[in-house]
């Protein structure tokens, strides 16, 4: 009864609450559970901080928003050419979503606090069984003893549906969390350098043991160094080092998985504006994971990335992008994967409500460490093409419209694992 009257006195959330209602009925259905338990909880606080027109400013405590986007997959299982239709009798797939999302950002004196969160329900038209309904936030506190001293304090969870570009299992829904946790502090110990260190905690869980990755949560310590020159770019030195387990694994033949694991890791970053239209950003790392209990698994070696911004004209940017990264992949023939990447990203602001861009990723992919074996395993490498076009109009500050096209194709030494795919998404977001 409070909620109502307190409603009753707020545009913002009324509009809210008609738009939300309206995006679920299209559905079909009126959805319960968590939706009424994030509409009822909203409303009380929303009326308590809101005030004013129905619309979006970026200097409001407390906003709201509610999204509907609807994506078109032409291959969703990432089947190869040469695989056999699913029982279904389509590769293809609609997903529609719908999305509910509150945020604050409050500041008192010296700190500040900002938490957002969504409710999202994925709707798979044709394999209905994957369809999921989840809560994903992120929240901090970023806190200040004097201007000299501060640092942050943050947690965030996102889930998912593991995709099937390598885990094959197409017959159940495995969904994947991830969520982690952060206390970090720095010092300004003159005019130029800053002294830094933290505390984190990550966790990945699936719903479905997956082998390749499993479960596994890491708990790092780190500390570091940077040096801000007059002009705000920066250097900075930091080492990481952490330990964790796996779990919820299941062993299969031959697969000799760990069941502990422990990292290090060496990091250069770099912040340098070298002119007022170029920008480059950089990170330069060696990390080592070694396996205390099944060490056949370690692996080490250089990671990092490197991006440049250029702003071409007052409408036109154009970023483009090298990386490296080493991640876990265990199987009998692989332990981990390197993955080398470049892209370029072009976009044109084509007026103060409209943008283009155009993005194009190339990936190489290549899958070692493989088990010791009396027959010759043959390395595994992948190569990834993506090419993407998206619009984006905002005919007004509270609506934001979206339309992107995508296609990708995998070609893979292994037989079973190339394949291609188009997506085409529409995207609609009001905020309020």
């Amino acid at each position: 009864m409070i909620a109502l009257l307190l409603l009753q006195r707020n545009a913002r959330v009324r509009a809210l609450l008609a738009a939300a209602y309206c995006s679920i009925r299209i559905e079909g259905k009126f959805l319960k559970g968590r939706w009424t338990s994030l509409l009822l909880a909203c409303a009380p606080l929303a009326a308590a901080v809101c005030s004013g027109p129905a619309s979006a400013d970026a200097l409001d405590t407390f906003n709201l928003s509610a999204g509907y986007s609807t994506q078109t997959d032409s291959n969703l299982f990432r089947l190869s050419p040469s695989s056999a239709v699913p029982s279904s009798g389509t590769k293809s797939e609609r997903i529609d979503t719908t999305t509910l999302g509150a945020s604050i950002d409050k500041s008192y004196s010296l700190q500040n606090i900002r938490i957002n969160a969504t409710a999202l329900d994925y709707k798979y038209r044709t394999n209905d069984y994957l369809s999921f309904t989840t809560l994903n936030y992120d929240a901090a506190w970023r806190w200040a003893v004097t201007p000299r001293i501060r640092g942050n304090i943050v947690s965030e969870k996102r889930t998912s549906l593991n995709n099937f570009s390598d885990f094959r299992n197409v017959s159940a829904r495995n969904l994947r969390t991830v969520s982690s946790s952060r206390i970090d502090a720095e010092g300004e110990l003159a005019a130029a350098w800053r002294v830094f260190g933290g505390f984190q905690r990550s966790r990945n869980t699936n719903d479905l043991p997956v082998v390749q990755e499993g479960d596994d949560q890491v708990t790092s310590t780190y500390v570091g160094l940077r040096y801000v020159f007059p002009s705000d770019n920066f250097l900075s030195y930091r080492l990481r080092e952490g330990t964790g387990d796996y779990f919820n694994r299941i062993p299969t033949p031959g697969s000799l998985l760990p069941t502990s694991l422990k990292e290090e890791e060496q990091e250069v970053r770099m912040f340098w504006k070298i002119t007022g239209k170029t920008t480059v950003v950089a990170r330069l790392a060696h990390i080592a994971r070694t396996h205390a209990d099944l060490p056949i698994r370690d692996y080490s070696g250089p990671i990092g990335d490197v991006s440049l911004s250029w702003a071409a004209t007052g409408k036109i940017n154009l970023v483009a992008a090298l990386g490296r990264d080493l991640s876990t992949y265990q199987t009998n023939t692989s332990s981990f994967v390197s993955a080398n990447r470049f892209s370029l990203a072009p976009t044109w602001r084509m007026s103060d409500h409209t943008s283009l861009r155009a993005a194009y990723q190339y990936a190489q992919l290549n899958y070692q460490g493989p088990l010791p074996s009396a027959t010759p395993v043959l390395e595994r490498k992948d190569t990834e093409r993506t090419v993407q076009l998206s619009v984006n109009w905002r005919p007004r500050d509270a609506l934001a419209l979206g339309l992107s096209l995508q296609n990708t194709r995998r070609g893979s030494s292994s037989p079973g694992f190339d394949y291609k795919f188009n997506t085409a998404t529409l995207t609609a977001l009001v905020t309020f």
